[in-house]
């Protein structure tokens, strides 16, 4: 931090006080205690925890110099270190993130020593909320509460006071030879370099224009590799307007950069403009609500960018024994309003290795390091993105007020507007997706799915229809043809549908709604059936059109046929063992004696209907609890 102790100098807190004061901080903002009642029950110095409290000291502020690394750089520095995997994250890689971080100015001799990479770990470690260090990921309001610790919105902060940091003039001899390569510019004064010592590589900034505040970085390293072609890293042809161009970041032959940051090595290539608004702060659809569910309202979902699918679930927040806990709806919704603050920036950014290529146009959002947009059109969007992750947004799609997860793909003229993508979710082949949340490794080909939850490893990959759908648990099919969206009362869409763990919907089907289906798992809809609104509840059945005509009964009326559990099993032997999911998704296996339960009660059925037409049932058919089918689903279920 810039700012020093108003104290007599000591030694730096040991990292339990850092704790403590970390702690304290948080109950005074949170409103739980006052200052004087904090000081005392953590044991730190009130005059210390009020200066931390009103943003006088930083949280990790120290008495004595002024410390090398700004708190900004710091967080530059750990959200780096976060993106590594742990074999990456040793303290002399830790060492040469700092020293890229600090670019060329002059440095204490042996900075950074091992000693102080060592401290900057624990003070992050110590100020980190309890709930995070106790890495207590699957309830939902230790979810909720360590979104105040994201790495995303320090990622955000950090480029926030980077756009608004001051940097260096350009020297009368770099403004003639910008001059000379073809730039123009109306205020040299506000064109700006981030090295005050190193000269500017003028030959790597050609023909371009500058409007406003423009900052450019250093352009000396590694060229961008363009589809196996070298373009070195710069500015070339190109309009930019209030842009900050870190490090070896490239943009060449853009109509418009305006308010945006280029983080390090990011690249922005003949687009039509990158901007963000700058009359309103973007949030980069955070905040945005979904209308699940009811396509009138009802079961809305307000959605940001780490909120995990777990806590989205509608069974976490839209079943009805939550929605009627008003303290975890307060809860909720407080982690999202809070979170929509801390994210508000004044400038889009384009993350570190991103690429922006042939884009229309990408307004107000924010794209993820090492993420791919390429030739569509991108909006009030957030997509996050790592080198191990990177997610891709391709070939004349759209995507607005949207937020897309780690390794997900849209691509092939698909349209994803106001959605939530899970990690590993996919929309391709002229998919749409509207009003809706998309489970991890669920993808969605060709159809439309609106005004749904869709749950993970569902599979979508023809021309079908998914309307206000509610199906969290997923695992299932829709096949080609499928009609799942009878939402309509001839007045307004206010039915809904929740399709059971693992349904299959066959070709052809008509599922008219109000329909539930939740107490069936794994059943089949068959090729070309229509179904009545209806409650099923006999797991693993096929539903199909009626093979004989009952005359007490409508023809309309679905035949059930009761199914095995034995495609469970096979099922559960597809999965890829070492399939990639984040913390909210269960495997396909895991439905443990819950489910087990529902076979038992569906066989039970079959054995009282069987009783009433065959006089000796009982002599030939082994009782529910017996049947060697449910025993092992019980077996397997026990060994989840």
């Amino acid at each position: 931090t810039a700012s020093n102790e108003k104290s007599r100098p000591s030694a730096m807190p040991k990292a339990d006080d850092t704790a403590q004061l970390a702690a304290a901080v948080r109950a005074v903002q949170a409103g739980d205690l006052s200052l004087r009642k904090a000081a005392a029950q953590f044991g730190v110095s009130r005059g210390r925890l009020q200066r931390r409290v009103t943003g006088e000291v930083a949280l990790l502020a120290r008495n004595g110099p002024k410390p090398t690394l700004s708190a900004a750089e710091e967080q530059r520095v750990l959200a780096a270190v976060e993106q590594q995997p742990p074999s990456e994250r040793s303290v002399e890689h830790i060492q040469q993130l700092i020293l890229h971080v600090a670019g060329d100015r002059a440095l204490p001799e042996g900075f950074p020593s091992k000693r102080y990479v060592n401290r900057l770990m624990e003070r992050q470690r110590a100020a980190a909320p309890a709930e995070e260090r106790e890495t207590r990921k699957d309830d939902p309001d230790d979810q909720l509460e360590a979104l105040k610790a994201s790495l995303h919105l320090k990622y955000v902060a950090a480029c926030r006071e980077t756009f608004e940091s001051a940097f260096f003039p350009l020297s009368g001899p770099e403004i003639a030879a910008l001059g000379a390569n073809g730039n123009t510019s109306e205020h040299w004064e506000l064109v700006l370099k981030t090295s005050e010592h190193e000269p500017l590589r003028t030959n790597r900034i050609r023909g371009c224009s500058f409007h406003e505040r423009v900052v450019l970085g250093r352009f000396g390293g590694d060229a961008h590799d363009v589809d196996g072609v070298p373009f070195a890293p710069g500015v070339y042809n190109s309009a930019l307007s209030n842009v900050v161009v870190l490090d070896d970041a490239l943009v060449l032959d853009t109509l418009v950069l305006r308010n945006v940051v280029l983080d390090e090595r990011a690249c922005v290539i003949k687009c039509g403009s990158v901007t963000c608004s700058a009359s309103a702060p973007a949030t980069c659809g955070n905040g945005n609500v979904l209308h699940v569910g009811v396509e009138t309202g009802g079961r809305d979902l307000c959605v940001v960018a780490d909120m995990p699918f777990a806590c989205e679930a509608p069974e976490s927040v839209g079943e009805a024994e939550v929605r009627g806990d008003s303290e975890f709806l307060k809860k909720y919704q407080a982690a999202v309003d809070a979170y929509v603050v801390a994210i508000q920036a004044p400038m889009a950014i384009v993350a570190r290795n991103a690429r922006v290529r042939g884009c229309s146009r990408v307004e107000g959002s924010f794209v993820g390091e090492h993420a791919l947009l390429e030739d569509c059109d991108v909006a009030n969007s957030t997509i996050l993105s790592t080198a191990e992750e990177p997610s891709v947004v391709q070939t004349k799609s759209i995507v607005r007020d949207s937020i897309v997860q780690w390794n997900s793909t849209v691509e092939a003229l698909s349209v994803v507007e106001n959605a939530f993508l899970c990690d590993a979710s996919h929309v391709e082949r002229h998919g749409v997706v509207m009003n809706s949340v998309i489970g991890p490794n669920t993808s969605v080909a060709e159809g439309e799915v609106t005004s749904s939850f869709v749950g993970p490893f569902v599979g979508f990959h023809h021309q079908a229809l998914l309307i206000a759908s509610v199906w969290p648990q997923g695992k299932g099919n829709v096949g080609y043809g499928a009609n799942v969206g009878s939402n309509h009362t001839l007045k307004a869409p206010d039915q809904e549908l929740f399709p059971g763990e693992g349904v299959f919907f066959g070709l052809g089907c008509n599922v008219k709604f109000p329909s539930n289906f939740v107490k069936a798992p794994y059943s089949v809809i068959a090729t070309a059936v229509n179904t009545l609104p209806q409650l099923v509840t006999m797991p693993f059945s096929l539903i199909n059109t009626p093979g004989h005509v009952v005359s007490s009964l409508s023809p309309a009326i679905n035949e059930i046929s009761p199914g095995s559990l034995y495609e469970l099993v096979t099922l559960a032997g597809e999965v890829p063992p070492k399939t990639r999911i984040r913390q909210c998704l269960s495997d396909l296996v895991e439905m443990k004696a819950e489910v087990a339960k529902k076979a038992v009660d569906g066989k039970a059925r079959d054995d009282a209907r069987g009783q009433r037409i065959i006089p000796d049932y009982l002599d030939v058919h082994k009782p529910a609890a017996s049947e060697d089918v449910v025993l092992q689903a019980q077996r397997f279920a026990r060994c989840l």
